[in-house]
């Protein structure tokens, strides 16, 4: 009922609102009554769509379809993967400068193990 706690709101301010478009003249009772009951009205159809939704979603849980979509879980896989690897890096570049070796040269290190494991 968040129209009709507009609309008082505007009449309290002494605000008219007419609608061109709806023939809504909300300065006279009539009006008023009228965008009543278009608020009820909207919010049946909210609460129906809402059940429709909820139904829908059990029958194809009971159905045993999955509700997820598979995009989004595969992007979600790749930014795990894409973390562990940040972490694992910072991992590696922590240890190696708390056991004294110089980050670069353990870039270096890794990079000659790659070489070697591609050749």
């Amino acid at each position: 009922m968040d129209l009709i706690a507009s609309l008082q709101e505007l009449i309290d301010l002494g605000v008219g609102f007419v609608s061109l478009t709806e023939a809504l003249d909300l300065r006279t009772s009539l009006g008023r009554a009228m965008a009543g009951m278009l608020a009820v009205f909207a919010a049946f159809e909210r609460d129906i769509l809402r059940e429709r939704v909820r139904a829908g979603l059990a029958h194809a849980k009971r159905n045993g379809k999955k509700l997820a979509d598979p995009q989004l879980r595969h992007r979600t896989l790749r930014r795990s993967e894409n973390c562990i690897a940040i972490a694992s890096a910072n991992l590696r570049s922590h240890a190696a400068f708390r056991s004294g070796v110089p980050q670069f040269v353990e870039f270096y290190r890794q990079q000659r193990r790659g070489r070697s494991n591609s050749v």
